[in-house]
């Protein structure tokens, strides 16, 4: 997991590792719903903190943050995924 915000590390941190940290899904389970039956990743892939692959999930801001002032609405995100040909 990386922070780029470091609101959850701090700067001298290299992120969060899920194998060293997996008993804290059961207390968290809402974290790990959007991934659940994506591209084949399943409880288990977080369980034994191992997926064979990369996903990546992007937020859609709705208000600018220090990291980014780009907003997504409905349309805009629209526009992303349904490019009219």
């Amino acid at each position: 997991m990386i922070d780029p915000q470091q609101v959850a590390f701090p700067a001298s941190s290299h992120g969060w590792s899920l194998s060293r940290h997996s008993k804290l899904l059961s207390t968290i389970p809402h974290q790990i719903e959007p991934y659940i039956g994506t591209f084949d990743c399943d409880a288990s892939c977080f369980r034994n903190g191992f997926y064979r692959g990369t996903m990546f999930r992007f937020p859609l801001r709705t208000r600018p943050s220090s990291l980014s002032s780009s907003l997504y609405d409905d349309e805009k995100v629209h526009r992303m995924l349904f490019i009219d040909v």
